[in-house]
């Protein structure tokens, strides 16, 4: 079992290693997708087939361009001629399937996949039956709804929508009949029309758009946010869809808090800045930077690093991306902190004493926290001084403390602690005096002590016993 969770462990180091050891992902627009984005017709059937390759991060695209364009060839001269639109549409459909098309697989969108395996989605599937269509001369719409895709035929006025993942799913909700091929008997196939009230009409960049679309959403379920910030700046350029946009800040932000679950915070915040420097910022991306730029800081203020931590605020402050609220509260946090390494490092009194004053007046230190610091701060200076000058100095010292902290029970008991302790030197220096017969000087300290502390019973008890010897 521990031999199990030692392997566990390392395996685990080295995702996180490979993690934190990458270069940046490619923030900006791939040429390609600028150029066929720049243009507003639509796609012609060369570049709809280029495209559909290119979106698939296909290693060799020019091979499956070459081969998506004979398969449609191919599929062409396969057709009967004399058919009509609604005839030539369905033998398209079921050549597909009887021809490339052989198992359905949900996340399976690329299209180099499809053309060398046959597994298919329905935007794989709804892909090539849109470029084999149009090839045969089919006026074809993508459309679209929440979690689907399919093609619709326009022919003569009417629509006639293709569930392109089914062989039987041309005109969805007509029986159709079939012979099969062994017996040569006849049967009939029903496809249901599909559930299509949020259906949506959708461009051939936007179609092209959903194979990146998926893509990204299989790298997330991975956990690999890193690749996927290309294919979403990518797909946002293609399609310029609000919805891309979203799920482009959407991406950028996963990719960022996934650094900061691994804490590479300086990481983060560099990639969120010079993206947002490209794309411009988004709710989300600027709540991921806060989060790092915080804990950034955290992390140099526990290194004692409060003054780099300063510094480092103000450089991304001036980018002018954090919110004054995220400004204030770390701004305070670090104040807290360098506060806390100035008492433990002894620094003079009126240096903490200035810096909390400093810090308080500007509102990075509550009126709570200024007394508990303050208060700390007389402490040290009290124990420096009862050390060096005595607890006479001491007690003046605190007695002297400001009128906002006297009334903190820690403040209360270090100057009656000092009282106490200044009374019992007086005190053990009155016996001194007193058992050595030296009367006068003891009768000295003892009105000395009591000129500081006039209602002291132990000290008054003192001077009744000296001056009862006295009279003698």
């Amino acid at each position: 079992m521990k031999k199990q969770h030692l392997i566990s462990f390392i395996m685990l180091a080295i995702v996180l290693f490979k993690v934190s050891s990458q270069e940046l992902p490619r923030i900006e627009a791939d040429p390609y997708y600028l150029a066929i984005a720049g243009h507003s017709t639509e796609l012609s059937e060369d570049e709809f087939i280029h495209a559909s390759v290119y979106a698939s991060g296909s290693d060799n695209p020019e091979q499956y361009i070459l081969q998506f364009k004979e398969l449609i060839g191919t599929l062409n001269q396969a057709l009967t001629s004399g058919l009509t639109e609604y005839e030539k549409g369905e033998a398209i459909l079921k050549y597909l399937h009887d021809n490339l098309f052989t198992v359905y697989e949900e996340d399976q969108t690329e299209i180099d996949t499809v053309l060398r395996t046959g597994r298919y989605n329905c935007v794989s599937s709804a892909v090539i039956y849109l470029a084999a269509g149009r090839a045969a001369g089919l006026n074809l719409q993508g459309v679209r709804t929440t979690d689907h895709a399919f093609v619709s035929l326009i022919s003569s006025g009417s629509i006639i929508d293709v569930e392109t993942t089914n062989i039987w799913g041309f005109d969805p909700g007509q029986k159709k009949e079939f012979k099969d091929s062994f017996s040569g008997s006849t049967g009939y196939n029903y496809v249901p029309p599909g559930n299509y009230r949020l259906r949506q009409d959708i461009s051939d960049r936007q179609m092209i758009g959903l194979i990146l679309q998926n893509r990204i959403a299989g790298l997330q379920r991975r956990n690999n946010h890193r690749e996927s910030v290309p294919l979403a700046i990518d797909r946002f350029v293609l399609t310029g869809s609000r919805e891309a946009g979203k799920d482009m800040y959407d991406t950028f932000s996963n990719y960022a808090s996934r650094l900061n679950g691994i804490g590479e915070y300086e990481k983060g915040i560099d990639f969120l800045l010079k993206v947002m420097d490209v794309w411009g910022s988004s709710e989300k991306p600027l709540a991921a930077l806060e989060a790092l730029v915080h804990n950034q800081l955290l992390s140099l203020v526990e290194k004692g690093l409060s003054e780099d931590a300063l510094d480092y605020l103000d450089r991304i402050a001036s980018g002018n991306y954090l919110s004054d609220e995220s400004i204030r509260t770390n701004r305070a946090m670090i104040y807290d902190r360098k506060t806390v390494d100035l008492l433990n490092a002894g620094q003079d009194f009126p240096v903490i004493e200035d810096f909390l004053r400093k810090t308080y007046e500007e509102g990075y230190l509550s009126n709570s926290k200024w007394i508990e610091y303050t208060v700390y701060n007389y402490i040290k200076e009290a124990e420096r001084l009862a050390n060096n000058q005595g607890w006479l100095q001491a007690y003046l010292f605190v007695s002297e403390g400001p009128s906002e902290i006297r009334s903190n029970s820690k403040y209360r008991q270090l100057l009656n602690s000092c009282r106490n302790n200044y009374i019992v030197t007086v005190h053990n220096s009155f016996a001194d005096y007193f058992n050595s017969g030296r009367y006068d000087e003891a009768e000295a300290v003892v009105r000395e002590g009591l000129a500081i502390a006039p209602d002291d019973k132990t000290l008054t008890s003192d001077l009744q016993l000296i001056q009862r010897k006295n009279t003698h």
